[in-house]
């Protein structure tokens, strides 16, 4: 919104710019002032063709931002809809508040040169080339305006005024330029910035440097892992590399059928090493900077190679989804949902039919868990609880073992189905980690000894993403 100037503010106006010899365009003065009083303006007021605005530097001149709006068209090639995103030089910034300083005008009521370029220039880029602007846009034109003196203007404004205000100890921290710390130093009543700063005349033009970039794109699925030898995400052990993981895997798909310029892994919770993800999968999601691809079925495409390249892994309900969404399913089924998760265990005596019953009796058990031993380097120790809603115990068959050396203690073995709280250590639920979970496995039988031989992950309770496979 413009401010609102009567006939004495403009003659205002027009006085302090001509003594200070600072010639400002006509759509400059427009945007200071209202329709009612442009023919005062056009009269009154130095329309020099053969000077340069001191306040927009001439980006306002339509003759400039049609030459700008040719060159844009050459970098951009076939699109349907685009963002415009318009970034200034911090000269623009200085001139738009001390000419407000100057008139005694708020800069919060002055429209900013950036506000009237993005309208002025979007409809003819449009007819230029041929698409539709829209803030949904997939595509995003950016324009980066930069003039050779901006910085040293700043700096030397920053240096005067932090001269009289600052004290030496923070003025080497202060001058620091940017938007924010020039309308510090215009906001404060201290610092007299029109008698104490000279605007020099400018007479060169901004440069403009055009970048066209696709908005990022969100693909979510779920991954099924079926080793007991695979990481989640990339594993290092001194420096080097360990193996492969999940993440690399599910990333060769996408390596294949979109080029891009960053990509980011992220999934609801994560598996050990040593632990299948079983199920229907858990939830994961792909964050593809700058993408570009032409195959129409992609994800179908990634979702092929991705299965048919590893017999470890195996993706489903592959799709793009918005980040928003994404960002708060992820968060909530690693925090708040609950889990099922598959243990075959041992104790240090044989298993019973009254072990049983005690185990399929635990109905929302509360346990204390200190941060485990094996995490302890990475998390804060503390004191967490945790709920275990159910367990399902019975005997082990002997089919059901993956080494066959392990026969002889089939009587002390068993199988317990857990549905847990997320965030609930499971191997130590089991084997106590020392007596750091409080009540386990074998503190609930009796005081035995108990151990984890395998553990799988049966269900992330998470309706997200949406299930498209059967």
């Amino acid at each position: 919104m413009s401010s609102i100037l009567n006939q004495e503010s403009i003659e205002k106006i027009i006085k302090l710019s001509s003594e200070k010899s600072l010639y400002i365009c006509f759509t400059c003065i427009n945007g200071l002032s209202n329709r009612q009083l442009l023919n005062i303006l056009e009269k009154r007021f130095i329309n020099n063709e053969n000077k340069q605005c001191q306040s927009c530097l001439d980006l306002l001149d339509a003759e400039y931002m049609m030459i700008k709006v040719k060159e844009i068209a050459g970098h951009v090639s076939t699109i349907n809809e685009f963002q415009l995103h318009i970034c200034l030089p911090f000269i623009l910034t200085l001139r738009h508040l001390y000419f407000c300083k100057l008139f005694e005008l708020n800069p919060e009521q002055v429209i900013s040169v950036k506000d009237v370029i993005k309208t002025f220039i979007t409809i003819p880029i449009e007819k230029a080339i041929h698409a539709q602007h829209s803030i949904k846009g997939n595509y995003v034109i950016e324009l980066k305006f930069d003039h050779a003196e901006s910085k040293i203007e700043c700096e030397k404004l920053m240096q005067t005024c932090h001269r009289t205000v600052s004290s030496p100890k923070r003025f080497k921290s202060s001058l620091i330029v940017n938007h924010a710390a020039l309308c510090r130093l215009f906001e404060n009543p201290n610092n007299q910035i029109v008698e104490q700063f000279q605007l020099i005349p400018i007479e060169t033009v901004c440069t403009l440097d055009v970048s066209i970039s696709h908005e990022p794109i969100y693909i979510a699925g779920r991954y099924i892992k079926l080793s007991r030898n695979l990481s989640q995400t990339p594993w290092f052990v001194n420096d080097n590399r360990f193996k492969s993981s999940v993440q690399e895997k599910i990333f060769s798909g996408i390596n294949v059928n979109i080029k891009y310029s960053d990509i980011k892994f992220s999934s609801s919770g994560r598996e050990d090493v040593d632990v299948r993800m079983l199920g229907i999968g858990r939830p994961f999601m792909v964050e593809i900077f700058n993408p570009q691809w032409s195959n129409e079925d992609v994800i179908a495409k990634i979702k092929e190679h991705i299965n048919q390249m590893h017999q470890d892994i195996r993706v489903r309900d592959l799709q793009f989804v918005p980040r928003n969404e994404s960002q708060k399913f992820l968060k909530q089924g690693e925090q708040e949902k609950s889990k099922t998760y598959q243990a075959i265990c041992c104790i240090d005596r044989p298993f019973t039919e009254a072990d049983m019953n005690i185990l399929n009796s635990v109905k929302d058990l509360v346990i204390c868990q200190t941060t485990p031993i094996r995490v302890l380097h990475r998390r804060t120790l503390s004191d967490r609880h945790r709920t275990v809603h159910s367990i399902s115990a019975r005997p082990l068959n002997v089919d059901e073992l993956d080494d066959p050396e392990w026969k002889e203690f089939l009587s002390q073995m068993f199988c317990i189905s857990i549905v847990t709280e997320a965030g609930t250590y499971i191997k130590e639920f089991v084997h106590s980690d020392f007596g750091r979970t409080r009540p386990n496995i074998g503190s609930l039988l009796g005081n035995c000894r108990a151990d984890i031989i395998s553990l799988d992950v049966l269900e992330v309770k998470l309706d997200w993403p949406p299930i498209i496979d059967d």
